[in-house]
Formats: C-alpha cells, structure tokens, sequence
C-alpha cells in the first residue's frame, strides 16, 4: 500500500533492536502513519501460528 516503504523502512532499522515483534509493527505503523497521507489508525494486530515447513514448501513451490 502507500505506506509500504515507510514500514518496511522502519522494520529494517529496528530489525537488531531487542523489541518484541508487537513493539516493531506499532512502530512501523506508526512511520507509516506519520509520513504517509494514506495511513491512519487505529491498528489492529492480529497473530496466527504459523507452520515453517509448510512455509519452505511454498517457497521452494514459488521458485521452481
């Protein structure tokens, strides 16, 4: 979206940083907010566990 880069710009810098994952995206979001006209909380956070395998069967699928 129009605020990707802000975030994503944000979550590099953090990235070695000792901040929980929630700290890093409020964070992030709150950049995007910041410098993007097309951002705007509030912010919902929701988190789902996650099976790596099957996430590096899907990626491995991606670059065959």
């Amino acid at each position: 979206g129009c605020g990707e880069d802000f975030l994503l710009g944000s979550l590099h810098t953090s990235a070695g940083l000792d901040w929980p994952a929630e700290k890093r995206l409020l964070a992030a979001l709150g950049a995007a907010e910041r410098f993007s006209t097309g951002v705007e909380g509030p912010f919902h956070l929701v988190s789902a566990r996650c099976d790596v395998s099957l996430v590096a069967a899907v990626l491995r699928h991606r670059e065959a």
